[in-house]
């Protein structure tokens, strides 16, 4: 007797367009070269503008695509089995930052040729801050610089707290002679000061340098700051 064997293939129900009169998606960031894990817990694909599939996956598997070249990126579509409407995506390559050689956790993003200390700066204390006459400086306190609060040079234009969607956890407060100072007790990702041309930007002491739109903040700031 002889046996035949049939295989079943089975098609997942992608939705490929939102239901009508229904809000686009917020685009998602992820990085290229590394596992990136998806926020929902579907099967996906994820489909490039030419339609073809770049990579797909079960519910728990992660994303990841090879590494781009330095400064570049690709959009795509991400699709999700069940009544989810596609997301607009980006893959960015992981080196994306113009800044000097500085901390060994930035080093995975930075470009490999880089601008000049003096247009911008990575600092860890107050004490290098002061130090520093860069343009733009970037400040990631040690935890010993949050005994008292941190304060940035008299004299500034202003000083503004950022609110983003990764959280934080700095606060502005000020005594009643006028002396201002940055606390960790807030919900603040970011503390700008500007005075002139000049940024320092102070950020929270749980900042997480692995979170693709932190560093996607920090590259925003880079080119605003046009230096």
């Amino acid at each position: 007797m002889k046996v035949v064997t049939v295989m079943l293939l089975v098609l997942i129900p992608f939705l490929r367009s939102p239901a009508a009169g229904q809000a686009q998606p917020e685009e998602w960031n992820f990085f290229s070269g590394r596992p990136q894990f998806l926020p929902e817990t579907r099967d996906w694909q994820l489909v490039a503008s030419h339609g073809r599939i770049l990579a797909s996956g079960q519910a728990a598997d992660p994303l990841q695509l090879p590494e781009l070249r330095e400064n570049t990126s690709i959009r795509a579509v991400l699709e999700q089995s069940g009544p989810i409407p596609p997301v607009p995506v980006r893959i960015w390559s992981p080196r994306l930052l113009d800044l000097p050689k500085s901390l060994p956790q930035l080093e995975p993003y930075r470009l490999l040729e880089t601008i000049s200390q003096r247009d911008v700066a990575v600092v860890t204390t107050a004490a290098a801050y002061r130090a520093l006459p860069a343009a733009l400086i970037l400040i990631f306190p040690d935890s010993e610089e949050w005994r008292g609060g941190f304060r940035f040079l008299p004299g500034g234009d202003s000083m503004t707290l950022v609110r983003f969607r990764s959280g934080g956890r700095l606060g502005i407060t000020s005594d009643r002679n006028g002396d201002t100072a940055v606390l960790d007790a807030g919900d603040g990702f970011a503390v700008v000061w500007r005075k002139g041309k000049y940024q320092a930007i102070l950020f929270s002491p749980d900042f997480d340098f692995d979170k693709i739109d932190n560093i996607l903040w920090i590259r925003k700031k880079l080119k605003e700051t046009r230096l």
